[in-house]
């Protein structure tokens, strides 16, 4: 799920309220890419299971450069386009 103008601010937000460096920690570089909202499948043993359980949301991010993949739990981030309906 791509995310919001104002999942963007919030997500900036608390990153830096929370000193998240804004650095690549396998390059450091500091251009990201792809920040979006993701969900990774849950694997038991050797099955993987489509619609299956998932450890989720997470907003992903990937280095511009080397392609460094970091997650951060969503949740946490309180993100506009995850608050529940009112």
């Amino acid at each position: 799920m791509p995310l919001s103008d104002a999942d963007d601010a919030a997500l900036v937000a608390w990153l830096d309220s929370h000193g998240v460096s804004q650095a690549c920690p396998c390059c450091g570089k500091t251009k990201w890419q792809g920040d979006f909202v993701a969900a990774i499948p849950h694997i038991s043993g050797s099955s993987f299971h489509v619609g299956g359980q998932t450890i989720a949301p997470l907003v992903l991010f990937v280095c511009a450069n080397c392609a460094y993949a970091r997650f951060f739990a969503a949740m946490p981030m309180n993100l506009p386009s995850l608050r529940p309906a009112p």
